[in-house]
Protein backbone atom coordinates (compact mmCIF):
# COMPACT_ATOMS: atom_id res chain seq x y z
CA UNK A 1 0.00 0.00 0.00
CA UNK A 2 2.80 2.42 0.78
CA UNK A 3 4.09 1.87 -2.75
CA UNK A 4 1.12 3.68 -4.30
CA UNK A 5 1.34 6.61 -1.86
CA UNK A 6 4.74 7.60 -3.21
CA UNK A 7 2.97 8.76 -6.38
CA UNK A 8 0.79 11.19 -4.43
CA UNK A 9 2.83 14.27 -3.56
CA UNK A 10 -0.01 16.27 -2.04
CA UNK A 11 -1.80 15.22 1.13
CA UNK A 12 -3.96 16.79 3.80
CA UNK A 13 -4.74 15.41 7.27
CA UNK A 14 -8.34 15.41 8.53
CA UNK A 15 -9.58 14.67 12.03
CA UNK A 16 -13.04 13.09 11.89
CA UNK A 17 -15.44 15.07 14.09
CA UNK A 18 -18.49 13.73 15.88
CA UNK A 19 -20.72 16.05 13.84
CA UNK A 20 -19.47 14.37 10.63
CA UNK A 21 -21.05 11.02 11.52
CA UNK A 22 -24.31 9.39 10.47
CA UNK A 23 -26.74 7.60 12.78
CA UNK A 24 -24.67 4.38 12.84
CA UNK A 25 -21.45 6.18 13.75
CA UNK A 26 -19.77 6.15 10.34
CA UNK A 27 -18.62 9.16 8.37
CA UNK A 28 -21.73 10.49 6.62
CA UNK A 29 -21.50 9.96 2.85
CA UNK A 30 -22.02 13.70 2.22
CA UNK A 31 -18.94 14.49 4.32
CA UNK A 32 -16.72 12.57 1.91
CA UNK A 33 -17.51 15.21 -0.70
CA UNK A 34 -16.85 17.99 1.81
CA UNK A 35 -13.47 16.46 2.61
CA UNK A 36 -12.70 16.09 -1.11
CA UNK A 37 -13.55 19.74 -1.64
CA UNK A 38 -11.21 20.75 1.20
CA UNK A 39 -8.47 18.58 -0.32
CA UNK A 40 -8.89 20.24 -3.75
CA UNK A 41 -8.77 23.72 -2.20
CA UNK A 42 -5.62 22.79 -0.27
CA UNK A 43 -4.07 21.35 -3.44
CA UNK A 44 -4.66 24.54 -5.45
CA UNK A 45 -3.50 26.69 -2.58
CA UNK A 46 -0.27 24.73 -2.21
CA UNK A 47 0.52 24.07 -5.89
CA UNK A 48 -0.49 27.48 -7.27
CA UNK A 49 0.23 29.55 -4.17
CA UNK A 50 -3.32 30.85 -4.41
CA UNK A 51 -4.74 32.82 -1.56
CA UNK A 52 -7.55 30.78 -0.02
CA UNK A 53 -9.74 33.89 0.12
CA UNK A 54 -10.05 34.04 -3.70
CA UNK A 55 -11.42 30.51 -4.17
CA UNK A 56 -11.76 31.16 -7.91
CA UNK A 57 -10.31 28.05 -9.50
CA UNK A 58 -12.21 28.42 -12.79
CA UNK A 59 -13.37 24.83 -12.46
CA UNK A 60 -16.62 23.06 -11.76
CA UNK A 61 -17.18 19.52 -10.67
CA UNK A 62 -18.45 17.54 -13.65
CA UNK A 63 -18.46 14.00 -12.29
CA UNK A 64 -17.60 12.29 -9.03
CA UNK A 65 -17.22 8.66 -8.05
CA UNK A 66 -16.42 7.42 -4.54
CA UNK A 67 -15.55 3.86 -3.55
CA UNK A 68 -16.34 3.31 0.14
CA UNK A 69 -13.95 0.54 1.13
CA UNK A 70 -14.08 0.56 4.95
CA UNK A 71 -16.07 2.69 7.40
CA UNK A 72 -14.48 5.84 8.76
CA UNK A 73 -15.37 6.54 12.38
CA UNK A 74 -15.16 9.28 15.00
CA UNK A 75 -11.60 10.16 15.97
CA UNK A 76 -9.99 8.43 12.99
CA UNK A 77 -6.87 10.14 11.71
CA UNK A 78 -7.45 10.31 7.98
CA UNK A 79 -5.08 11.68 5.38
CA UNK A 80 -6.45 12.56 1.96
CA UNK A 81 -3.93 12.15 -0.82
CA UNK A 82 -4.56 14.08 -4.04
CA UNK A 83 -3.17 13.71 -7.54
CA UNK A 84 -4.22 15.33 -10.82
CA UNK A 85 -4.22 13.43 -14.11
CA UNK A 86 -5.03 14.12 -17.75
CA UNK A 87 -4.69 17.86 -17.40
CA UNK A 88 -5.61 19.60 -20.63
CA UNK A 89 -7.14 22.88 -21.76
CA UNK A 90 -10.71 21.88 -20.89
CA UNK A 91 -10.61 19.48 -17.95
CA UNK A 92 -8.60 17.41 -15.51
CA UNK A 93 -9.12 14.38 -13.31
CA UNK A 94 -8.57 14.38 -9.55
CA UNK A 95 -7.75 11.09 -7.86
CA UNK A 96 -7.96 10.92 -4.08
CA UNK A 97 -7.13 8.27 -1.52
CA UNK A 98 -8.55 8.37 2.01
CA UNK A 99 -5.90 6.72 4.17
CA UNK A 100 -6.30 5.76 7.82
CA UNK A 101 -3.31 5.30 10.05
CA UNK A 102 -3.49 3.37 13.31
CA UNK A 103 -0.20 2.76 15.08
CA UNK A 104 1.89 0.88 12.49
CA UNK A 105 -1.04 0.03 10.21
CA UNK A 106 -1.87 2.12 7.12
CA UNK A 107 -4.89 1.34 4.97
CA UNK A 108 -6.84 2.90 2.12
CA UNK A 109 -10.42 3.23 3.34
CA UNK A 110 -11.92 5.09 0.37
CA UNK A 111 -11.01 6.18 -3.16
CA UNK A 112 -12.46 9.00 -5.21
CA UNK A 113 -12.26 10.04 -8.82
CA UNK A 114 -13.47 13.51 -9.81
CA UNK A 115 -13.68 15.14 -13.23
CA UNK A 116 -13.30 18.91 -13.18
CA UNK A 117 -14.20 21.10 -16.16
CA UNK A 118 -12.87 24.56 -17.06
CA UNK A 119 -15.56 27.11 -16.31
CA UNK A 120 -15.98 30.88 -15.98
CA UNK A 121 -18.06 31.69 -12.91
CA UNK A 122 -19.03 35.13 -14.23
CA UNK A 123 -20.20 34.20 -17.74
CA UNK A 124 -21.39 30.74 -16.63
CA UNK A 125 -19.77 29.20 -19.71
CA UNK A 126 -17.00 26.69 -20.40
CA UNK A 127 -13.55 28.17 -20.89
CA UNK A 128 -10.05 26.98 -21.70
CA UNK A 129 -7.32 26.74 -19.06
CA UNK A 130 -4.18 28.72 -19.87
CA UNK A 131 -1.26 26.49 -20.86
CA UNK A 132 0.73 27.90 -17.91
CA UNK A 133 -1.91 26.46 -15.56
CA UNK A 134 -1.56 23.03 -17.14
CA UNK A 135 2.22 23.20 -17.01
CA UNK A 136 2.27 24.05 -13.30
CA UNK A 137 0.22 20.93 -12.56
CA UNK A 138 2.21 18.71 -14.92
CA UNK A 139 5.45 19.95 -13.39
CA UNK A 140 4.22 19.34 -9.85
CA UNK A 141 2.84 15.91 -10.68
CA UNK A 142 5.81 15.05 -12.90
CA UNK A 143 3.15 13.52 -15.16
CA UNK A 144 3.19 9.78 -15.68
CA UNK A 145 0.61 7.23 -14.67
CA UNK A 146 0.55 5.20 -11.49
CA UNK A 147 1.64 1.64 -12.21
Amino acid sequence: MSKILKYYKHFMPIKVRFSDLDIVGHLNNSKYQTYLEEARIAYFHDVFNQDKSTLNFNSVLSKISIDFIKPIEYGDDITIYTRLFNVDARSFEVHNLFVRREKEKTEIVAKAHTLMAAFDYHTKKPIIYPEEYCEVVRSFEETGEIP
